[in-house]
Parts: C-alpha cells; structure tokens; sequence
C-alpha cells in the first residue's frame, strides 16, 4: 500500500512538491487515496497553497471524476472535508475540471455526495 508517512507527508510536500504530486497521480486504490487525503488535511495552510500550486487541485480533479456511490463514507466525508480545507482560488479552477465535477455531483441528488456541497458554495 502506498503509505507516505504521516510525519512525513507535509516535509515532503514542501520539499519536493512536484514530485509528491506526480506521485499522488499514480495513486489508484481508496485505501491509499484516504492516506493522502488524511495527510493533507493535517497539512498546514501554507503546505495546501503550494500542493495547489504544483496541480495538486488537478489530482484531486481526477479522482473526483472517478467517484461512485461504491465508495465508503468515511472516504467521501474525508475528501469533501479536505476540498473545503483547501485554499482554491479562481486562477485555480481556471483549466481545472474540479468545480464542474462538483456542480454534476450536486445536480445527481445523492445523499452520499452532499458533504460535497459545501465545498462548492465555499469555492
């Protein structure tokens, strides 16, 4: 399982961001997604900023786009909380199909995807 060290998920962020990110993208199991998600929302603001700078919100994109309902609600819960936590500016959703990915979600009508919600009013 990938594991990026809880201690260490924010020191490495920091230090190389691209590549913590480039590695997030090859992260394709909830197990492992949930780990990340639960690393950065420990991270700190300034940690958040530049995850989003190096196309952490694109990662986050693309997982969103893979959401079903076979999904877990702590993973859903988890992940919501964290787009919420994120500091997402507009430069950010410019090339970024986050948002829209959040509106459909909004628009299915399904219980399991209302922690979603707040996110979007926030963005």
């Amino acid at each position: 399982m990938w594991d990026p060290g809880e201690d260490d998920m924010e020191n490495e962020l920091v230090k190389n961001p691209t590549n913590y990110v480039e590695s997030l993208r090859n992260v394709k199991v909830e197990e492992e997604r949930q780990v990340a998600i639960w690393g950065l929302q420990k991270a700190s603001e300034v940690t958040l900023a530049i995850f989003l700078e190096k196309g952490g919100l694109y990662v986050l994109s693309d997982w969103l786009t893979e959401l079903h309902t076979g999904y877990g609600d702590d993973y859903l819960n988890a992940f919501a909380a964290l787009l919420d936590k994120l500091p997402v500016k507009s430069r950010h959703l410019k090339n970024c199909e986050a948002g829209k990915t959040l509106r459909k979600l909004d628009k299915l009508k399904n219980p399991k995807y209302a922690p979603f919600k707040k996110p979007l009013e926030t963005w």
